[in-house]
């Protein structure tokens, strides 16, 4: 009666893994963050054009990283990541202030990251109009597996974390 059980424990474990697999040759992996904190002393110091602001404390400045990873398989025969909106016209011209972004691709270990490091200025609005006005963003992820093209979107303002 035991052996009659491991075997169908066995079998069971076998289906879950082969079960797992499937489900991320289909369903790559996919992390989306934005991380809003205080730009630190250095950052702060290289500013410009602080005379334009009713407010050009260092605390009404902010350090946004957004961070998109995309893990893929050997299934997946290519991928597009788009942007709707870049994060200037997300924002506006009075709280963007200057940024940089990047993107890197490692096919040995099967993964995409873009990355967006930009400081803002938000001596005039709240946390939540910050994150309402990134909640307008959308990523758009797709990718091809045997053929089938899967599209994904992503909300930026959901990712949003605010750090002191």
């Amino acid at each position: 009666m035991s052996k009659k059980y491991s075997i169908v424990f066995a079998l069971f474990i076998g289906l879950l893994i082969a079960g797992v697999y499937l489900y991320y040759q289909n369903n790559p992996s996919t992390q989306i963050r934005t991380e809003i904190s205080t730009v630190d002393e250095k950052t702060y110091d290289s500013i410009g054009g602080l005379e334009h602001v009713n407010h050009p404390e260092q605390e009404n400045f902010k350090q946004l990283l957004f961070t998109f990873k995309f893990s893929y398989t050997d299934d997946v025969e290519e991928y597009h990541f788009e942007l709707d909106q870049d994060f200037r016209n997300l924002l506006g011209d009075d709280i963007y202030w200057f940024g940089n972004q990047s993107e890197y691709d490692n096919p040995e270990t099967h993964e995409f990251t873009h990355e967006e490091n930009i400081v803002i200025y938000t001596g005039e609005v709240s946390n939540d109009e910050i994150k309402d006005l990134l909640s307008k963003g959308i990523v758009t992820l797709s990718w091809k597996v045997n053929g089938e093209e899967i599209v994904k979107e992503y909300n930026i303002g959901e990712s949003v974390v605010f750090f002191k």
